[in-house]
This record gives C-alpha cells, structure tokens and sequence, in this order.
C-alpha cells in the first residue's frame, strides 16, 4: 500500500498512539490520591504493581516525565489550587503553611518549581 501514491499514506506512515498501560494508571491514580502524604518511588511502584525500572520506562515513555517529577507538578497543582481558593475566599494563609502542606520542605526549590510551572511567584497567585 506504500509503493503507490494516496490519501492514506501519512497515517500508515505515522505510529498510531498506543493508550497508556493500567500500570501507568494505577500510578497516577495512586499519586492523586496520596500526593499530601510522604510517597517514594518503591511506594508508586508497589501499588502499580510492577518494577520501578519499569514504571519510569512507562512514565518516559508516555508522559515524558519521570514518575517523581510527575508527583511533584501534581502537588504543585494542588498549592497552586489552594492557594486560589484561599484568595478567592480572603481566608488567612501562608505560602510557606500551603507548601508545607502538600510535602515541600524546601522552600527555595519550591518557589523556583512554582515560578518555573505557572510563571508566577506563589506569592503573587495568593496576593493576587
């Protein structure tokens, strides 16, 4: 069917996308689950049921991230989530509490990963 031209030659040419495996679901489901809470990559690993090798080949693979870095934009999302709803309903909070409390410790590694996901200071999403 390649030797001759025809509408259809740039789709057999091109891979058609797969859909991601259960594992990889598993993964994420798990992750947006637990993300407040202390998770390591055996932890992710265990409840996909499958190897850390390849849980990150699957997260490479299909997400272009590892599964680490993926819980990390997935608690980002969360701060940045509360964060708004603490402006949008004038409630008293901290950047340093909100973050705290979505598992980040290290606040200077935190603000440059905000700034670097949402182009903007957390402090500024909650100031407005």
């Amino acid at each position: 069917m390649l030797g001759q031209p025809h509408n259809y030659r740039e789709a057999l040419l091109h891979n058609a996308p797969t859909p991601q495996p259960a594992y990889i679901t598993r993964a994420q489901d798990y992750i947006a689950e637990h993300c407040g809470q202390p998770i390591t990559i055996n932890d992710i690993a265990a409840h996909a049921a499958i190897s850390v090798r390849s849980l990150h080949a699957g997260f490479q693979h299909y997400h272009g991230t590892t599964p680490m870095a993926y819980l990390k934009l997935v608690r980002l999302q969360r701060v940045r989530e509360e964060l708004l709803r603490a402006r949008a309903s004038n409630t008293q909070t901290s950047v340093t509490q909100v973050a705290l409390d979505w598992g980040f410790s290290h606040f200077g590694h935190f603000s440059n990963a905000y700034r670097r996901q949402f182009n903007e200071l957390p402090s500024q999403t909650l100031r407005g």
